[in-house]
C-alpha cells in the first residue's frame, strides 16, 4: 500500500479508537463490564475464560510481531528494546495469565472477546506501523 494511505488508515484507525475509548469510558460508568466476578447471563453466547481470554490477546503479541520482522524494524536498536519490552509484555499477558486463572471454566461473553479482539489488534497496529509513517 502507498505510503499516504496508511498514514490515512492510520489516523482513521486512531480517531476511532478514542471516540470508542470515550464513549466506552463514559458507558462503565453505568454498566459494569460483564466477565469475571461481573458475569451475569443476557450478554450472548460465552467461551471458556481461558481460551478467551488467550484470543482477545493475541493480536496485540502478533500484529506488531508481523511488523517488526516485515518492516526491517529490528536493524534499530531502539525500536528492537521496546519491542522486546512489549513482547515480554504480551508474551505473559497472553499465554502466562490465562493460564494462571483461578476459575477456568468461568464464561467469557463472546461480544467482549471481539471487542477486546478489535482493540488488541488496534494498539498492535498502531505500534508496529508507527516507524513507517
Amino acid at each position: 500500500m502507498e505510503p499516504r494511505i496508511w498514514k490515512t488508515v492510520y489516523d482513521w484507525a486512531l480517531l476511532s479508537v478514542y471516540f470508542f475509548g470515550v464513549i466506552s469510558f463514559f458507558a462503565l460508568f453505568f454498566i459494569s463490564a460483564p466477565y469475571g466476578r461481573h458475569f451475569r447471563k443476557g450478554w450472548g453466547w460465552s467461551l471458556p475464560a481461558k481460551p478467551a481470554w488467550i484470543l482477545m490477546e493475541l493480536p496485540a503479541f502478533g500484529v506488531i510481531l508481523a511488523f517488526f520482522l516485515f518492516n526491517g524494524s529490528w536493524t534499530n536498536p531502539v525500536l528492537t528494546a521496546f519491542f522486546v519490552i512489549w513482547e515480554m509484555h504480551y508474551i505473559q499477558r497472553t499465554f502466562i495469565y490465562p493460564l494462571l486463572l483461578k476459575s477456568p471454566g468461568k464464561p467469557f461473553p463472546l461480544l467482549l472477546l471481539v471487542l477486546g479482539f478489535l482493540f488488541s489488534w488496534a494498539a498492535g497496529f498502531f505500534h508496529g506501523r508507527w516507524p513507517d509513517l
